[in-house]
């Protein structure tokens, strides 16, 4: 059959936007338009001096790519020479059109310090150096030393480079490594010192070295490394060869194997082979790793291991991150693990092991977690996400204990320490996804060698010893009947559906109570680079947030909330959670419907409740607090602070006394105000703010209007678990000259804990501090009376919507650090006129502002009992391109949206949610929609 033509075809590249100057790109894919022929030899160059690597380059061919009938695709990887614009051309020797040239952007890397390394020594300094090489030449590096290092992100390749940790003299070759017991940390804590390395690794693996980052040599007894963050590369040829950031080559003296620690702590492990590499044999060598990260670790033949510690004492991983990103692997054949530990003691405690498998086969792993030769395991509040591998013959575990233990092997421990063989798998969530149906080849979620359950392996002695295993409290799922298998054999377990665990573990659905009922996970994870967050409950799985069933589901569709009608629980007859209304109430409105009147919600979005407080405008004395719990399958509506008893309230309102304070000095409670949107919430603080007690109205008879209003400038606050802060005790806001407005103007909680607010008629931004109990005026003039406010994601702007859609989108943005505002042009779509804004938040996975409009009609309604309705309901998404422009985009929302208004504001977004959480009337039930 004639081959195809290799003259009819195209060119494609495909790649990464940009990188880092001199290190290593993503990578680069070529393909051709038509099937080729013969083999076609393809040189990328972007004329300025950068290199290429392929997989499928010849030796001395290292810069080019080849394209067969039978490998249709290449890929490569780049390293410009320099910061700037790039711009890399393909040439071909098949006849094939070449594609333009691609852009790509080199972005300068930003050392913090031409010196990084600082050498002190009894708390003083010695000096200063660009390498570790020159800390131990010139500094004298001794025992008990502490190395501080600069952060900021470092370009290695030279050994002379600054940053460079390793010592050694020649390129890529075995190292002599760190010889005294010492410390390598963080300058300034949370400022890591970011080392790439990719291309002194690409280099080393071509001249045949073995790439070592950071070794503890032989006489190193102690060393911790704390802050630091190593990018290698794998090499990119065919082969396999062993490498990691962090080394050991402690001595074993004369095999008495004295004690020595590895602690490595905030370090992030990046296209390395192997993150954590420690030596074969080593009795009494303890390895600590807490708040890391490891990603994308892998070789040409996959993943080998983000974690790997040869027969040591101890291996102890706490609080770490383990994942895969997209295109960033190898393909591979269900090889390698996240954490592979001989010791002869592990401990893996609140940990995120999502190890994706992608739809292009890179990623996956044989095990999350292997511990071959038994010992004492505890495995506990941890998330096991197994993606499995291409196919099942090459599927693994999540877990696999004993396998090399069970017959004596050259991979047998023979530690004469080794004693005991027991295993806790405990309060885990496991999620198998294998992508394919199970046909027997599958593996099981976990392999206790060799038979799954308790039996006996080798001491390291020779001898038989019983395995003792306690598996309780894990939540498992699998795409195959493996998981139903798994709580077969272990019954104290609860199988769910794949569907209902997110990848970070979280669980849709009811909390699931432990039985036993015993807590044996100390910790959950908390996220990258921090300490995991203390836990004692005894339920089931690694995470005890988990996301409530209600959720929608569908992306922008309506979705009622069951169980948050307010008014069934907050009643006046007092059948609900709230004490009985009488008719000697004072005031006109007898009713704690009143409550809602000129007034809105606020939201925790870190306890996932709405608070409400307010009222006041027809004349009602009733202050309570309540608040919607969502956080659960049911939720309900609880009365967090009585009202002031209406004998009080009485003899307050006759004695005329209502309006010279804020506060009912009988119980201490605040007044109930119109509280517009000066009710909201501290997350970091855990409690409830009222920003300003608003136009309070009086009565000299009890039942109606007759002395006018006042207002205050107190700024009132209830701890979650608390009562409500004495009168005074947070600083009153500055008096405005025009009292109507020094309550109704915009105002938010700040990321960095402050309350921002602004005073409408010119007078600009002004801050208050609950640190230091002060207001600060920032500045600004422009002025935007009645608006919307959110604040931007990166905490640096305001965003503030005009509320009436009668002039169309009017909208600015706010400076955070100058109180500067400016005029917002927006384009794209058009809002409705005749409505009025209910609602603006920032979203960060859309990368927008949400805002929410109602009919104008049925907006700050002041008579509850009309209930009014809402005729329309949009849904409008901002995307800012600046900070003066913007594009507008209406959604289109299916299901019932809103029916009824009778409150001022009252859509929240929940980020773990992933959805706006709606209040809008207290007779109507919460509303949710998902925002995707």
């Amino acid at each position: 059959m004639p081959q195809p033509s290799n003259t009819t075809g195209q060119l494609n590249l495909a790649g990464p936007a940009g990188g880092l100057e001199r290190s290593l790109s993503g990578l680069f894919t070529v393909t051709c338009s038509v099937p080729v022929g013969s083999k076609v030899r393809i040189t990328p160059s972007d004329g300025a001096g950068g290199q290429f690597w392929s997989s499928t380059s010849q030796p001395g061919d290292y810069g080019s790519v080849y394209l067969t009938a039978a490998t249709p695709t290449a890929t490569f990887l780049y390293a410009p020479s320099s910061a700037g614009a790039k711009s890399i051309t393909l040439t071909n020797n098949g006849g094939l059109a070449n594609p333009t040239a691609y852009a790509y952007e080199a972005t300068a890397a930003t050392p913090g310090s031409a010196t990084p390394f600082r050498l002190v020594r009894g708390g003083v300094t010695v000096g200063r150096y660009a390498t570790l090489q020159q800390v131990k030449d010139q500094g004298g590096w001794q025992s008990g030393d502490v190395v501080k290092v600069t952060g900021g992100t470092y370009v290695v390749f030279n050994t002379t480079d600054p940053g460079n940790t390793t010592l050694v003299t020649n390129t890529g070759g075995v190292q002599t490594g760190v010889l005294v017991d010492t410390t390598i940390e963080w300058e300034t804590p949370g400022q890591p010192m970011v080392l790439d390395y990719s291309r002194y690794w690409q280099i080393g693996m071509l001249s045949g070295g073995q790439p070592q980052l950071l070794t503890m040599g032989q006489s190193c007894r102690n060393l911790t490394v704390r802050g630091l963050h190593f990018r290698g590369a794998r090499s990119p040829m065919g082969e396999s060869r062993l490498g990691a950031a962090i080394w050991t080559t402690v001595s074993t003296a004369n095999s008495t194997y004295p004690a020595a620690t590895l602690t490595v702590e905030y370090c992030k492990f990046w296209q390395c082979i192997d993150g954590i590499h420690t030596q074969e044999t080593h009795y009494g060598l303890s390895n600590y790793i807490r708040y890391c990260v490891f990603e994308d670790n892998s070789d040409p033949q996959g993943l080998r291991h983000d974690i790997y510690t040869g027969r040591n004492a101890l291996t102890y991983v706490l609080g770490c991150s383990f994942r895969k990103t997209p295109g960033q692997g190898y393909p591979q054949a269900g090889m390698g693990h996240a954490i592979k530990s001989r010791c002869r003691a592990t401990t893996v405690l609140a940990c995120m092991l999502d190890v994706q498998m992608f739809a292009d086969g890179t990623g996956g792993c044989a095990q999350n977690i292997n511990t071959p030769n038994g010992g004492v395991v505890v495995i506990a509040g941890n998330v096991i996400n197994h993606y499995g591998s291409l196919s099942n013959s090459n599927d693994g575990n999540c877990l696999r204990y004993g396998d090399d233990q069970h017959t004596k092997t050259v991979d047998t421990n023979p530690d004469p320490s080794l004693t005991v063989h027991s295993l806790l798998l405990a309060q885990n969530t496991l999620r198998k996804y294998n992508g394919r149906p199970a046909d027997g080849s599958d593996k099981a979620l976990i392999s206790i060698y060799p038979t799954g359950v308790a039996t006996t392996l080798l001491s390291g002695a020779g001898s038989q010893i019983p395995v003792t295993t306690v598996v309780r409290n894990n939540i498992v799922a699998s795409d195959t009947p493996r998981a139903a298998s798994f709580v077969s054999q272990y019954p104290a377990n609860t199988e769910v559906s794949v569907s209902v665990l997110a990848n970070n573990g979280e669980y849709t659905g009811a909390q699931i109570a432990g039985s036993p009922a015993v807590n044996d996970a100390p910790f959950e994870w908390a996220g990258d680079f921090t300490p995991p967050a203390p836990r004692t409950d005894s339920q089931r799985g690694a995470r005890t947030r988990y996301l409530p069933g209600w959720l929608p589901t569908t992306a922008w569709q309506w979705k009622e909330i069951p169980g948050t009608v307010w008014a069934d629980y907050i009643r006046d007859d007092g059948n609900g959670v709230a004490p009985k209304v009488t008719s000697v109430d004072p005031g006109p409105s007898k009713t704690y419907l009143a409550t809602w009147e000129y007034s809105g919600p606020t939201y925790s979005r870190k306890n996932h409740e709405i608070w409400m407080f307010g009222g006041g405008h027809a004349g009602s004395t009733i202050n309570i607090l309540t608040r919607w719990n969502l956080h659960k399958e049911k939720p309900d509506v609880e009365m967090v602070s009585a009202p002031t008893p209406e004998s009080v309230r009485r003899a307050w309102v006759f004695g005329g006394k209502l309006l010279t304070t804020a506060y009912f000095p009988a119980d201490g409670k605040p007044y109930s105000p119109h509280s517009y949107w000066n009710n909201m919430y501290s997350d970091a603080r855990d409690e409830f703010i009222s920003f300003g007690i608003a136009a309070i109205a009086t009565s000299t008879d009890g039942a109606n209007l007759t002395a006018g209003t006042a207002s205050f400038h107190d700024i009132a606050g209830h701890p979650r678990s608390g009562q409500w802060r004495p009168a005074k005790y947070y600083a009153d806001i500055p008096t405005y000259p025009d009292g109507s407005f020094e309550y109704y103007g915009p105002r938010a909680m700040s990321q960095d804990g402050m309350v921002v607010y602004y005073w409408p008629q010119g007078q600009g931004m002004k801050k208050y501090s609950f640190a230091t109990n002060t207001h600060t005026h920032v500045g600004g003039t422009m002025s935007m009376p009645s608006s919307r406010l959110a604040i931007s994601g990166d905490g640096k702007l305001t965003l503030h919507v005009g509320q009436d859609s009668s002039a169309g989108w009017v909208v600015q943005s706010c400076d955070l650090a100058t109180g500067q505002r400016s005029n917002v042009t927006v384009g794209g779509d058009a809002i409705p006129a005749d409505l009025q804004c209910y609602g603006v938040e920032w979203v960060e996975p859309l990368g927008a502002y949400v805002t929410m409009w109602i009919t104008a009609g049925a907006f700050n309604n002041d008579s509850i009992k009309t209930d009014p309705n809402i005729a329309t309901v949009v849904i409008a998404t901002l995307r800012l391109s600046g900070p003066a422009s913007a594009t507008a985009t209406v959604r289109q929302t299916k299901g019932q949206a809103p029916t009824k208004c009778n409150s001022v504001r009252g859509m929240f977004y929940d980020p773990n949610y992933g959805c706006m959480i709606v209040a809008t009337s207290p007779t109507k039930p919460l509303m949710a929609i998902k925002v995707a």
